[in-house]
Parts: structure tokens; sequence; C-alpha cells
């Protein structure tokens, strides 16, 4: 329901951006926002864009979705310009793949004079207010800082003091698992668990398995593990219990 209400916000900010309310949209001109998710499929952002359509329903406003099959740069960055080519694009409403690789195209969108709202993941360093990015309107996500923190508090509270612990990450450079990842270490810290290693899996749960499966053979004294978004869990949970260890490993993740 958070996720709901976080998007139902995003396309409320866009409307009244861009001049309508939904007493008013009946007299006023429909408006077009695109809505380019981080990746599908993902159980996540299939919610985040039932979340948005419903908004957009209930606002008189079109959507125009497209979804990367892929959460890449590489990907995501010619689907927003495309977008932009259209021509009738009002506003943008975008999860970017990487703080620093996705300004470039969304400065592009906003020097079209598309506002940009980005949600879940930010570019930069998330302030637009103060920070060194200003074009975005707006920035909607979780204190992905403190749901790490969360998380790894939960590992502490069943696993003890000294434990060691693995976290399994997508890549460096993206916001919300960077965040979660830096949550998790700072609880660690406080609570006296043990971060063997973190991995990076690019998104993809057959390399989070295989790869949490050379950690758990290395370190068979590994109590508990971390995953950042739910291709590292599902893989990291493959491969704990492919190895018998669903009773002696605890993992947990962060959406």
């Amino acid at each position: 329901m958070k996720r709901l209400v976080i998007l139902f916000t995003a396309v409320l900010l866009v409307t009244a951006l861009v001049g309508t309310t939904p007493t008013a949209k009946a007299q006023a001109e429909k408006y077009t926002i695109a809505f380019v998710p981080g990746v599908n499929p993902d159980p996540f952002y299939i919610t985040m864009a039932s979340g948005v359509n419903q908004a957009a329903a209930d606002l008189g406003v079109e959507v125009v979705q497209q979804d990367p099959a892929k959460f890449d740069v590489t990907v995501s960055a010619p689907i927003v310009e495309a977008l932009i080519a259209r021509g009738d694009i009002d506003a943008l409403v975008t999860a970017p793949n990487d703080k620093e690789q996705s300004i470039p195209v969304l400065q592009k969108a906003y020097d079209a004079g598309i506002p940009v709202i980005t949600v879940d993941t930010f570019i930069g360093d998330g302030d637009y207010a103060n920070g060194e990015i200003k074009f975005p309107l707006s920035y909607i996500g979780s204190d992905n800082v403190q749901g790490g923190y969360i998380a790894c508090s939960a590992l502490a509270d069943k696993l003890g003091s000294g434990a060691k612990i693995y976290i399994q990450n997508v890549r460096p450079g993206i916001s919300t698992t960077d965040q979660r990842e830096e949550g998790c270490k700072n609880a660690a810290k406080d609570k006296g668990l043990e971060v063997v290693r973190v991995d990076y899996n690019e998104n993809d749960a057959n390399k989070a398995q295989e790869q949490t499966a050379a950690v758990l053979n290395a370190n068979p004294d590994i109590k508990g593990m971390f995953a950042t978004n739910t291709f590292g869990a599902l893989g990291a949970g493959a491969a704990i219990d492919n190895a018998n260890l669903s009773g002696h490993c605890r993992a947990v993740r962060c959406l």
C-alpha cells in the first residue's frame, strides 16, 4: 500500500505541475505522462505500475509506459530518448538505473521542456533542492539506509554478536541498493556482525545463486545473508536450499 501511495503522489505532483486537478480535468487538455520503471518483469515495478495507472485513471491523465527489459542505462536511455522524440510527453516519471549514468538522458528530457520526477531511485545525491543535480521536480522513495539497517538488525537479533553474514547486491551506482548495503553495514558495525563479503549480481538471480554457492563453499561458517533486492534474494535462497542449509543460514531481503 505504501508503494501505491508513493506513485499516486508522483502522478499527483505532475498533474499539479501541468496545471490541472481532478475537478478541472474535464475542461482541461488531457495530459500525457511517460512512465519508465527500472525493469520489468519485476514484482516491485509491476506493483509500482499498478499504482501509476490507477492514479492516472483517477485523475484523467494518459500514461505511456515503456518497460526496460534489463536494469541498465544502455537499455533505458534509448527508451527515454524515443519518448522525448514523440513530442507529446508532458512529464516523465522514471526510476533511474544509475545515479550518474542516467543524468545525461534525463537532462535531455528536461531541456526538451519535460518535467522529470524520479521514483524509488534517484540521480546525483537525490537532494534536488540543494545538491548538484537540481533539474528533477522531485524524488519520491523510501529511506533505504534505514531499510537496510532494520533488515540486518533483524539478522543480528537472531544470530547474535560475532555472527558472519554475506551481502548480495546488484551493482554500485544504484541509489536504492547502495543505500541498503550501507544501512546493513551500519547495523553490522553497531551490533557486532562480521560482513564476510559483498557480491554484485547485475540483477541476475542465476548469477546471485552461483556467487552465493561459491561463498558458502569457501565460508561454511556464514550464518546469515542480506539481499538488497528480489533477484539477489531468489538466488541466495536457492543456493542455501541446494546446500541443505535452510535451517542453519538465515536470509533477509530489502524491497
